[in-house]
């Protein structure tokens, strides 16, 4: 095993011998002949190079025991260990991702605070086996199917993996060999868990059809990451080309992403996801294509992770956070006298006597007053002709111009005194105005720095 640690080392770390790791010891068979193997592979420089970083969830009596291990086998060998507790967190639930989320955060914390340059994980070729079989089995992207990677970085987590050739029975083995104390969980007893259920029944029916069937899938990982690699720059160019990013929004145009094979659509689809931090299943994938390719003008789709897919005309987006609430607010104009309004820091509606230079501008009279600015209701309508015999909901206006629905929430109109719409403020007007009427004419004008304004008539 030593002399293929370090072909490892030497295959995946330039300057091996230099360099720092963090390594994350739970005091179980693997990880404990891991620390071995590392304390032997750096001889007298281990205690310079290696750290050791242990977390005790306090859920199993045996918890206790196992830090207790592993702090006595760091002290003989003179390594420095970093413990954290998870009792030590109020209020956290023990979900899978709690779980997980705390392991890493405290992994990420240790790297830092110690100018580590990786962090080695003890996962062997069984557990490889068993998380490409639950991914095949709930369905998974094409990175997903290529299983854990020897090397990765991950949020600012550049990961070893140097077991994954190995059985687990190889472990047992070198810890018999080299006598190197560990404790076995209890907890691995259990089908309570859907890995331990994939462990206990699948795995040994498996191994039984073919000895070799672990060895087999690292290849076939292996050649799926590979055909990953390859594919990656092409994935990027068609990404540069197609997809604008934002902090929490990811757009694309409906038009030119369906122009793309169907294959590279999934293709593309998967990587954005993953560099948005969500992973989905093929079902979901499916729903996203089925909603591009609809004729609907407007969808929505739920994903993981606090994200939405939507699709609103011909540009669909990813958008991540809470729904933006629209207070029901209404500005009342009492008296045709010069008034300024700001909604937000970025609109302005402002009556004046003369002329503005705003892009969107509405004569109003003393005899329209008061005046009210408020966002559209349902049933709201709005004149299209001179002689008001032709009229429109509001609501059906929007969607002849494409209006997304987030967009029509925040949309301000302009009611006179008799409670009819004269305007959809920065889009249109109504139609009977008499423009030639010049007395006590004003004008009111409205502004948004984040949208371009127009007039539709």
């Amino acid at each position: 095993m030593q002399h293929q640690l370090t072909a490892f080392f030497r295959r995946n770390v330039e300057n091996y011998t230099e360099k720092k790791y963090v390594l994350a010891v739970s005091g179980g068979v693997d990880s404990m002949v891991l620390l071995n193997a590392m304390i032997t592979l750096f001889g007298d420089d281990a205690k310079d190079r290696l750290v050791v970083a242990h977390v005790n969830y306090g859920l199993r009596a045996q918890a206790e025991d196992e830090e207790q291990l592993v702090h006595r086998f760091c002290k003989l060998h003179q390594i420095s260990i970093e413990t954290r507790h998870w009792h030590e967190v109020e209020g956290e639930t023990t979900s899978e991702k709690s779980l997980r989320d705390f392991r890493y955060d405290f992994f990420r914390e240790v790297t830092k605070k110690h100018e580590a340059d990786y962090l080695v994980l003890a996962h062997h070729q069984d557990d490889q086996l068993e998380t490409v079989l639950m991914k095949w089995s709930r369905g998974s992207t094409l990175e997903g199917l290529s299983g854990m990677k020897e090397k990765r970085y991950v949020k600012e987590l550049n990961i070893l993996r140097p077991f994954l050739s190995y059985e687990k029975k190889e472990l047992y083995q070198e810890a018999k060999k080299y006598d190197v104390p560990y404790l076995e969980d209890e907890s691995n007893e259990s089908d309570d868990y859907t890995r331990n259920r994939y462990r206990h029944h699948v795995i040994p029916f498996l191994k039984e059809e073919n000895p070799n069937v672990g060895s087999h899938f690292q290849k076939s990982a292996q050649m799926i990451a590979d055909a990953v690699a390859c594919l990656m720059p092409i994935l990027e160019e068609k990404q540069e080309q197609l997809f604008q990013r934002g902090k929490k929004k990811v757009t694309f145009h409906r038009e030119a992403f369906l122009k793309e094979p169907i294959e590279m659509q999934r293709l593309l689809l998967q990587q954005v996801l993953m560099q948005m931090d969500t992973t989905i299943s093929v079902v979901q994938m499916e729903q996203i294509l089925e909603k591009v390719g609809s004729d609907k003008a407007q969808l929505t789709l739920d994903l993981p992770n606090g994200w939405k897919f939507k699709k609103r005309y011909e540009e669909c987006s990813f958008e991540k956070g809470r729904q933006k609430v629209v207070p029901n607010i209404e500005y009342v104009l009492e008296k045709p006298e010069d008034t300024l309004i700001r909604p937000n820091e970025d609109e302005q509606i402002l009556l004046t006597t003369g002329k503005t230079a705003s892009e969107f501008t509405i004569p109003v009279y003393p005899k329209d007053f008061p005046l009210t600015i408020r966002h559209a209701k349902p049933g709201d309508i709005i004149a299209l002709d001179a002689g008001e015999t032709k009229h429109q909901k509001l609501s059906r206006w929007f969607i002849n111009s494409k209006i997304p629905l987030e967009e029509r929430k925040e949309i301000w109109v302009l009611e006179d005194a008799s409670k009819k719409i004269r305007a959809i403020l920065g889009y249109r007007y109504a139609q009977p105005l008499f423009f030639e009427e010049e007395t006590g004419k004003m004008i009111l004008s409205y502004e948004n720095k984040t949208r371009c304004t127009h007039v539709k008539k």
